[in-house]
């Protein structure tokens, strides 16, 4: 396994801390993987993967004692995940888990991201995955979202309709000009 878990930081933290309740809900779909080695080697690949800014967003969006996660580690750095298959061998090395096991772990793992960051930084990083890890991505967001999102609706989304209901209306004839 790639060094890049910060030791002085276990996860079995305090109760009820927002990385011990990140590490309950991958063990809940993933009990037979350590958890924070399953979080540090999906979100390096993540990281790796994604734009800087993007990257950038997601380090700010996550509890504090979880950002060191979230960049690539010195077994990915000079290695970008272009595709499915890269990016499932790369969490597959990281972890030293079977291949079989890799679309569980970025499940159960990428639910719990998303349970911590917004709905723009989700879609950010969807847009940026290969078409069959956005649709992991995106599967893991219906099974838990996260606690930025209102009643069934994603907060930006709630925001923008409030905005257009407060922006003065557009006619035709100002669109033309």
């Amino acid at each position: 396994m790639a060094e890049h878990t910060d030791t002085s930081a276990p996860y079995s933290g305090v109760q009820g801390s927002e990385d011990e309740e990140f590490y309950r809900m991958i063990r809940e779909t993933l009990p037979d993987y350590p958890p924070d080695e399953a979080a540090d080697a999906v979100l390096c690949a993540l990281a790796e993967r994604v734009s800087g800014s993007v990257a950038k967003q997601l380090v700010e969006e996550l509890p504090a004692s979880l950002r060191h996660m979230a960049r690539p580690c010195s077994q990915h750095e000079a290695a970008p995940s272009i595709d499915k298959d890269e990016f499932y061998e790369a969490v597959s090395d990281h972890l030293n888990a079977d291949a079989r096991d890799v679309r569980r772990i970025l499940s159960a793992v990428f639910s719990a991201v998303q349970a911590n960051i917004s709905a723009r930084t989700a879609e950010e990083i969807a847009s940026q995955l290969p078409a069959d890890i956005t649709s992991t991505w995106v599967a893991a967001r219906r099974r838990r979202p996260g606690p930025h999102e209102r009643h069934g609706t994603r907060k930006w989304e709630s925001e923008v309709e409030e905005q257009k209901e407060t922006a003065p209306l557009q006619t035709e004839d100002d669109a033309a000009t």
